[in-house]
């Protein structure tokens, strides 16, 4: 039930092992993060086991040159999260804007997701989510829906995504 919102944050570590990120939530049920900035990070956010997330409004830029898959690090990266929310966030520079791992029932919706290193959007072993009326601008691909079933992808934007893997 922590509440994080209005809040600036700059750098994290390097670390692809350790998750190093602007916020981590781990095993933490219903949490909010509103409106911060978040600037120079591996993750913005990371979150694992974390049921019921919300990340609203939040303006995330990585490390990650555009369109270079190299890169590392994720803007908003859900590992085993039930039931996640991410709206109205604007996410750029980052390997995947926003990456699911075994994230079921998220909602993603209202979000920019722009110049990064590989995907605006990726999804690996997710079930029953929704994607809806994000706006995907010059990633390499603009999403990877791998191993996902039962999702709802309705009203999105893809525009000017250009790369190997589109």
């Amino acid at each position: 039930g922590a509440v994080v919102e209005d809040l600036a944050i700059r750098g994290s570590g390097r670390s692809v092992m350790a998750a190093d990120a602007g916020v981590r939530v781990v095993l933490g049920a219903q949490v909010r993060l509103s409106r911060l900035v978040i600037r120079d990070v591996l993750y913005g956010v990371y979150a694992e086991r974390s049921d019921r997330l919300v990340v609203e409004g939040c303006d995330i830029t990585g490390r990650c040159t555009p369109r270079d898959a190299r890169g590392d690090g994720n803007g908003v990266h859900l590992w085993y999260c039930s039931g996640a929310v991410v709206r109205g966030c604007r996410v750029t520079g980052v390997a995947d804007a926003i990456y699911l791992s075994f994230a079921h029932g998220a909602t993603i919706e209202d979000n920019l997701l722009h110049d990064c290193g590989r995907y605006g959007f990726h999804s690996m072993y997710c079930q029953s989510g929704r994607l809806a009326r994000n706006r995907f601008t010059r990633n390499v691909a603009g999403c990877a829906l791998m191993f996902s079933n039962h999702l709802v992808v309705e009203r999105n934007a893809f525009v000017r995504n250009q790369g190997p893997r589109t």
